[in-house]
């Protein structure tokens, strides 16, 4: 009897593949938006770092530039997609912002009040542009925007030393992974034109390592000390 049930239920998934394929993938919108970030009431404050501070005052700034683009490209946006991306952007953003503002007040630091030069340099861009250029810009800028500060997040997630800061990467990464999809989404991101992924020096020995593992053990020991320190370096560039 097992064996039957077990076969009708294979046929049932193959026909299901056969007739209606693999369902599409919804693109995210505000169904699946991050709730807002909860902060315990015993959050640890201590071993507040350098790369903690950068992080909080980046978020703050990415807020800063992005919930204007994208009421811009609500408003503006030449294609339907770009309207619907650009909405859901500048909601989310006002989420991550009042979550930003409530972990930097737990901690005392005071967070900016303007975006940096690059990112007002990358809003008179879009702002001045128009039509299908006006819908390129803004994919392309917050595409390139978000792709670096994934990065940032991965280096605090995994190397400071406050629990509620590993735990609010682990939420801005949330976003920053949706807003990704949402950008690609549209059709307007050429990946062509991205800054290449680097590749760890070290990859190339790694063959090498197998044989060594003590040596995979100092090289990694290394790599990741070189990791906290280039957070800082990487947060006080694009986000």
């Amino acid at each position: 009897m097992k064996r039957i049930l077990a076969v009708v239920a294979l046929a049932l998934v193959g026909a299901g593949l056969v007739l209606g394929g693999s369902p599409a993938q919804a693109a995210p919108g505000d169904e699946n938006r991050p709730k807002s970030f909860v902060i315990p009431e015993n959050a640890d404050t201590s071993n507040f770092g350098e790369a903690d501070k950068m992080f909080l005052e980046k978020v703050k700034q990415a807020g800063l530039w992005e919930i204007p683009m994208g009421e811009l490209a609500e408003q503006k946006g030449l294609s339907k997609r770009t309207k619907e991306v650009g909405a859901l952007i500048a909601g989310d953003h006002r989420v991550l912002d009042d979550d930003v503002i409530r972990v930097a007040a737990r901690f005392g630091h005071p967070l900016p009040k303007e975006a940096t030069l690059e990112q007002k340099g990358w809003m008179d861009e879009i702002s001045g542009a128009s039509g299908k250029k006006l819908d390129e810009l803004f994919a392309q800028r917050l595409r390139l925007a978000h792709g670096v500060v994934y990065g940032a997040i991965a280096q605090v997630r995994a190397f400071s030393r406050n629990q509620l800061m590993r735990d609010f990467a682990v939420q801005c990464e949330l976003f920053v992974a949706r807003h990704m999809s949402l950008l690609e989404s549209t059709g307007q991101v050429d990946m062509n034109a991205m800054p290449p992924a680097v590749v760890a020096k070290g990859n190339n020995r790694a063959q090498g390592f197998k044989d060594q593992p003590l040596l995979a053990i100092a090289f990694f020991a290394v790599t990741g000390a070189i990791g906290v320190a280039g957070v800082v370096r990487g947060l006080r560039g694009t986000v």
